[in-house]
């Protein structure tokens, strides 16, 4: 990383919040035009789409799997164990 960019994330000590503001926006244009930043978002879509399907399978499936569990507990709490 050359020293113009480590001081563009490292900040420059009193800077206003205004200048702070600008270089965020500046480096967030930055990162809009180039290509890697349409590949991030892709990526964060794609994540995020995988993360509410599988919510919406844990909520779809979440009650049977409930009764089902209750089911096999009281069958195995019904139980005797043969003892000699």
């Amino acid at each position: 990383m050359n020293a113009c960019r480590a001081n563009e994330f490292a900040g420059q000590g009193a800077r206003s919040d205004l200048e702070a503001k600008m270089s965020f926006l500046s480096l967030l244009k930055r990162f809009a035009r180039e290509e890697r930043a349409a590949v991030t978002v892709d990526w964060v879509v794609l994540t995020a789409s995988v993360l509410g399907l599988w919510l919406l399978a844990m909520n779809a499936t979440s009650e049977g799997t409930v009764s089902i569990s209750q089911k096999i507990s009281s069958h195995i709490g019904s139980q005797t164990v043969a003892t000699w």
